[in-house]
């Protein structure tokens, strides 16, 4: 901590001092050579050293307590660090192996469905070849009836007469 008597010494500056408004000639300190300012004017001085004074204790001391909480907080973050970033690691990993399996299940989901499809076609195929070759049986069935017939459907009448009176027939 810096006490007060130190905070005024780093104010009695020589040269120039910053302040809000820009820089200025800083004013001789009180022992070093006669006053220059009338006596409300040191008054006002005084007050305005004195509360710098204390705004920098103030920030010394702001800057000193902030500084320590960091230290404690230092020494217990790189254990909790150490399993964050194994953590990140560890959810980066599943999420890339997930992804990557969500990818070939859909390929393979993909690849069924067309196998699927390819074996609905082919039966479908297979049913129309099999209907194609019953309708040509059916065909060749007439063919074969109407073919083999001993005689022709116009001349069937003329048969039946000849069988039912027993005349004509050769024997």
């Amino acid at each position: 901590m810096i006490s007060k008597d130190e905070a005024k010494k780093g104010l009695e500056m020589t040269g120039t001092e910053s302040t809000l408004r820009g820089t200025r000639e800083a004013t001789p300190t009180r022992g070093a050579g006669p006053s220059l300012c009338s006596g409300a004017v040191n008054g006002a001085q005084d007050a305005v050293e004195e509360a710098l004074g204390n705004f920098r204790l103030s920030v010394h001391a702001w800057s000193e307590a902030a500084k320590r909480p960091i230290a404690l907080e230092a020494a217990t973050r790189p254990h909790s660090m150490a399993w964050r970033r194994t953590l990140a690691w560890a959810m980066g990993v599943v999420l890339a192996a997930g992804a990557a399996s969500g990818g070939l299940y859909e390929r393979h989901h993909r690849q069924a469905m067309a196998e699927q499809a390819r074996e609905r076609q082919l039966q479908l195929e297979q049913r129309e070849a099999a209907q194609r070759a019953a309708e040509m049986d059916q065909l060749l069935a007439n063919v074969d009836r109407d073919v083999s017939q001993e005689v022709p459907d116009a001349l069937e009448p003329l048969a039946r007469m000849m069988t039912d009176d027993g005349g004509s027939k050769k024997e």
